[in-house]
């Protein structure tokens, strides 16, 4: 991401990225393949303080804040929700916390993502999503 770049125009760059993948089942398996950028799990973070609540399978999510921008690092049991997870904590890592807490994260779906999880998945992301926010307000 360039420095200077607003949420909303970061989310514009991704969908418009990761839509050039005209069908969506094979975006989503793009998604999921792809490494995460992101830091792992420290040891000692696999612990139930660090479980995000909604998610059918265990998604852990931590980080804070630093300099006023948010680091985050999470891992999940199931490969989908870790690829999903990864994605959606990478998209919000090193963001300006202040601009996280409010934002209107639609990237699965405008990105038609939504419609090939299962309803608790996709309840399961808004769920990691709603957690990534509480962190940058912590």
């Amino acid at each position: 991401m360039l420095r200077g770049m607003t949420l909303a125009e970061k989310q514009a760059e991704w969908t418009g990225r990761y839509a050039l993948i005209p069908d969506a089942q094979e975006r989503l398996s793009t998604i999921i393949a792809r490494r995460s950028r992101l830091e792992p799990l420290r040891e000692g973070e696999r612990v139930d303080a660090n479980l995000v609540p909604g998610c059918v399978s265990r998604v852990w999510l931590a980080g804070g804040v630093a300099e006023g921008r948010l680091r985050l690092r999470v891992d999940a049991e199931a490969a989908l929700v870790r690829g999903l997870a990864g994605f959606v904590a990478e998209f919000f890592d090193g963001e300006p916390a202040a601009e996280v807490r409010g934002f209107s994260f639609t990237l699965l779906e405008d990105l038609r993502l939504t419609r090939q999880l299962s309803p608790t998945r996709a309840q399961g992301m808004q769920s990691v999503v709603r957690r990534i926010q509480a962190l940058a307000g912590a």
